[in-house]
């Protein structure tokens, strides 16, 4: 893993990394299960496959291994506490960072991991030379709409949904 930022918030002394293929197995299990309780929180109407986060990691692993993955971590005292997983994208002319999820710990949610994650995945694309970020969210999902906005991102587009089954 990349040397650590420390973060130090009253008591709390959290660090941010960014994830490597190499040390990806140690966090499989904590990544499953935040993309597990992530997907119920902004699909509270769909029923998720109980193997969903585990199917999501054997992709985030190959991408991880070609490089076309960017995963910081949140934690502290060894503990996973959030992360945030992007990888380039194209839209129109611009060179994009993809937000292709961000989740946190249910237990420490809405005391800013979120937002330093985010705001970690903001400077590693001014950085490398990105226009900009994007992502989406479940538009029901109004916490998380709400959270977006507060960090500045606009409604550019709608994703769209027919079932045929």
């Amino acid at each position: 893993m990349q040397s650590p930022t420390w973060i130090k918030r009253g008591e709390d002394k959290m660090q941010t990394v960014r994830l490597t293929y190499d040390e990806f197995g140690r966090w499989r299990e904590e990544i499953a299960a935040l993309l597990n309780e992530n997907a119920a929180v902004s699909f509270p109407d769909n029923h998720i496959d109980p193997r969903y986060g585990h199917k999501k990691c054997r992709d985030i692993e190959k991408f991880l291994k070609d490089g076309s993955a960017v995963i910081f971590l949140a934690m502290e005292d060894g503990a996973l506490l959030g992360w945030i997983w992007c990888h380039e994208i194209w839209r129109f002319a611009d060179r994009r960072l993809h937000v292709a999820d961000l989740g946190t710990a249910r237990h420490c949610r809405r005391k800013g991991i979120g937002s330093l994650l985010l705001e970690k995945a903001e400077e590693y694309a001014a950085a490398n030379g990105f226009a900009g970020l994007d992502l989406m969210v479940t538009a029901s999902n109004e916490g998380a709409v709400a959270f977006y906005k507060k960090a500045g991102y606009l409604k550019e587009r709608y994703q769209m949904y027919k079932n045929i089954r």
